[in-house]
């Protein structure tokens, strides 16, 4: 019988490098990601809970007399946004997750949905029936799910250990109440016809997904900038120094700064 060289007691020292990507974040995070990352988190209050507790009964009241009907088909449309919304948050996580785009795992994916779901919210604005109400509020709960899978994803991706309780409760608690706050005094006292409520919502939507993008976008290329002068990336232009930083940062949006844990 062969006898192990290695003594008992005692376990082998194996070494695996960690692909960066993969790193526990170190570099904390600057008061401006902390709260464009927040106003990116209103999303949920502006569109989902805006939606839910005043557009959505609102709008199918405009083609449902009986108060009854009206009532059990708004009870309907949101038990099937919620059952989409479930699977949604893990499948996009896990897409994310396997995603290999050169620009990272999680850009596309909040890009795509924050797009996606403007452009729902512009067509739900003009639904002509119910069933298309209907149809255009589960979409919506595909396309935000998709953006905030990604976003949600950036805090375990991106933010220190130390700073993800504070940005957690800027961006779930304030955040999301602020942006619920905000989207009802839109549609309850500035737009108050159904296609101006939503076409507002639409476009606030665009802009609060469109700072975080910009702050990252600007991050990442004042990174690039700065690696460069130390000769890290000699002989590049910007947009390919851009394009190593994403890969290096490892996938996530932008790789600067659960819906699988938190989806949330």
């Amino acid at each position: 019988m062969e006898k192990s060289i290695i003594p008992d007691g005692v376990s082998p020292q194996i070494h695996v490098e960690i692909p960066e990507a993969l790193r526990e974040p170190t570099r904390a995070k600057s008061p401006l990601f902390m709260l464009l990352y927040s106003v990116a988190s209103m999303i949920l209050g502006v569109g989902n809970i805006t939606i839910g507790t005043i557009l959505l009964a609102e709008q199918i009241a405009t083609f449902v007399a009986n108060p009854d009907e009206q009532t059990r088909i708004f009870s309907l449309t949101l038990t099937m946004g919620a059952v989409v919304a479930v699977l949604t948050c893990p499948i996009v996580g896990m897409l994310s997750d396997r995603t290999t785009s050169r620009w990272g795992r999680r850009r596309p994916w909040y890009i795509a949905g924050g797009v996606l779901t403007a452009l729902d919210l512009l067509l739900m604005g003009k639904a002509p029936s119910v069933l298309l109400i209907a149809a255009g509020y589960v979409v919506l709960q595909v396309t935000y799910n998709m953006l905030q899978t990604a976003l949600s994803a950036i805090v375990p991706d991106q933010v220190p250990i130390r700073q993800r309780a504070t940005i957690s409760a800027l961006s779930a608690g304030l955040g999301a109440t602020l942006g619920a706050v905000f989207g009802q005094a839109l549609v309850a006292q500035y737009f108050k016809t159904i296609p101006a409520a939503y076409a507002a919502l639409a476009v606030s939507v665009a802009i609060m997904a469109a700072l975080f993008l910009l702050v990252l976008i600007t991050l990442n290329i004042f990174q690039f900038y700065f690696l460069q002068s130390a000769k890290l990336f000699p002989g590049q232009s910007i947009a390919q120094g851009v394009q190593v930083l994403f890969a290096v940062n490892g996938g996530a949006l932008f790789r600067t700064n659960c819906c699988a844990a938190s989806c949330l």
